[in-house]
């Protein structure tokens, strides 16, 4: 089962969400639309759910149009940033609601409720209301939930963005063991370039309502095809008059050397620790500042006022 999405443009007013944005999605395919708000991801997401009409173009799902269709007669499953539980019910009761709504009868509510409960690792947690719950379980509720009635499509706006980084980081590792078991066609929204790599099969970046680049986490990252894509996964910088026209550098290719290697010259201002790695603040001749971010054994015996050469093993230059 694949979805086609053929010349989508979408107005609110004078602002332009989406603008001729042509993509299929295969079937089993975990997709990730990336890009910062107000790029059109979330509309294309409320296009896809049969949410949001759109002014122009169709979504088909192999071959068979499902533009007028609402999100009830699409069979997706939906799952949005804040959780939306109802806080009156218990997580049992959550979970089932889609299945009651479809008057499934109760044996077969209680089998598929119970399986979901052990496929979220939920078990002996199915009479708690929300409110009792941590953040990173009330999501896997809300997916449980959205699994419930058996979607050929599940949808994620931005699910994790609530949580704090050590629960969304154990929450895209169980999402992604969850897909390669269950085998749904998944498309999420989300604005963090790290998940979107970790979880995603392929990646859009969307900019200005349009598909800026589409491909792998490694086609995007290793061979972006526009400054906008290079200067949104970040930890760039753009130089002028280090070469014969600007270039953009990434911190993590930067390399620093004291002798024997042609380079630019530079004079180290600052170095700290920031996670992982150790930023190195550099000032080249030009007077500009370059960072590199190097692995702890590279910035050993490295001092603030050194004076050293800085070789950038990658650049990008899009032509200018």
């Amino acid at each position: 089962m694949s979805i086609e999405i053929l010349g989508i443009s979408k107005n609110f007013g004078s602002f332009k969400a989406l603008d001729d944005v042509t993509l299929t999605i295969g079937q089993g395919e975990l997709l990730a639309l990336l890009g910062p708000s107000g790029s059109g991801k979330t509309t294309l997401l409320r296009v896809l759910a049969g949410l949001e009409l759109p002014d122009v173009g169709k979504v088909q799902e192999n071959g068979h149009d499902l533009t007028a269709l609402g999100a009830r007669d699409r069979n997706v499953g939906l799952v949005f940033q804040h959780f939306a539980l109802f806080p009156h019910l218990d997580v049992f009761e959550n979970i089932a609601f889609s299945l009651r709504v479809r008057k499934r009868p109760p044996a077969e509510v209680h089998e598929r409720v119970e399986e979901l409960l052990h496929l979220v690792q939920l078990e002996g947690l199915a009479h708690r209301r929300p409110a009792e719950l941590s953040g990173g379980q009330r999501q896997r509720v809300a997916l449980a939930r959205a699994l419930a009635a058996r979607p050929r499509v599940l949808l994620l706006d931005e699910p994790f963005s609530a949580l704090d980084a050590k629960v969304r980081h154990e929450l895209r590792t169980w999402l992604r063991r969850l897909h390669e078991e269950l085998g749904t066609t998944t498309v999420f929204v989300t604005h963090d370039q790290d998940e979107a790599f970790e979880l995603a099969d392929r990646v859009a970046v969307f900019h200005r309502g349009r598909i800026e680049q589409l491909g792998t986490p490694d086609e995007i990252y290793d061979t972006p095809k526009s400054p906008f894509v290079l200067d949104f996964l970040g930890n760039v910088q753009w130089l002028e008059g280090v070469e014969k026209g600007p270039v953009a550098v990434r911190h993590r290719d930067v390399t620093l050397h004291v002798d024997g290697v042609a380079g630019w010259p530079a004079r180290i201002v600052r170095i700290h620790r920031t996670g992982s790695r150790v930023r190195v603040d550099l000032q080249l001749a030009t007077g500009q500042l370059l960072i590199a971010a190097l692995e702890p054994p590279a910035a050993q015996g490295l001092f603030v006022g050194q004076e050293l050469r800085a070789v950038a093993e990658r650049q990008y230059g899009f032509g200018a």
